[in-house]
């Protein structure tokens, strides 16, 4: 009799406790129950989405303005279109000067490389040039602008080797990409109701 007194003050005790939070998530496993999780979040709106996708993409149009303002602060060499049109004023000037290259003489360590330039592009002979790379291929070069198409180099860096390389740089790329948005979808979705991302149950 006293057990079974007991049991029905805890089941009085456990009805109050239900009726005086009713939303509080509750959950009965056996005789006993238990608070789940209890969360007075509201579910975030669309406006309140769209507000913050407008202030990131300011944000982002804000850093590009800026960077544009302060590039000359960060880029003292002469801009190729200048030494393309002006060459005279540049000789003598250290120059950096990114280019595709047309032709190597390896014995002579010099190469010739199409540098991009406004209204056309320049050919530059680069003298000091110490990497192996093939026709087709991309270099970074730094030196001193000797004539108006010399470059004595100082450095040179080697982006990619040959015309091929960077076709494969990009193709690894996109299938990497497309590998990884498979997985992603394979288990997420796109609620368009609310435009957010959930689980897929059926992934």
């Amino acid at each position: 009799m006293g057990s079974s007194g007991s049991y029905v003050r805890r089941c009085w005790l456990e009805r109050r406790l239900i009726l005086a939070v009713p939303r509080v998530p509750i959950e009965r496993i056996g005789t006993k129950t238990y608070i789940t999780s209890h969360s007075d979040r509201r579910p975030v709106r669309q406006w309140q989405r769209g507000l913050f996708v407008i202030g990131l993409a300011g944000l982002l149009l804000g850093m590009g303005v800026h960077y544009g303002a302060v590039e000359e602060d960060h880029w003292p060499y002469p801009e190729a279109d200048g030494i393309a049109g002006q060459p005279a004023e540049n000789i003598g000037e250290e120059v950096f000067l990114f280019g595709t290259v047309t032709a190597v003489d390896a014995d002579a360590e010099t190469a010739t490389i199409r540098v991009v330039a406004s209204p056309e592009s320049i050919s530059i002979t680069v003298q000091s040039f110490d990497r192996a790379a093939q026709s087709g291929g991309t270099v970074q070069v730094l030196g001193e602008l000797t004539d108006a198409r010399t470059v004595d180099a100082d450095r040179v860096v080697v982006v990619n080797d040959s015309g091929g390389a960077e076709w494969y740089k990009y193709g690894v790329s996109v299938i990497g990409a497309i590998v990884v948005l498979i997985a992603f979808f394979r288990y997420w979705r796109i609620a368009t109701d609310s435009w957010s991302f959930g689980v897929r149950h059926d992934g």
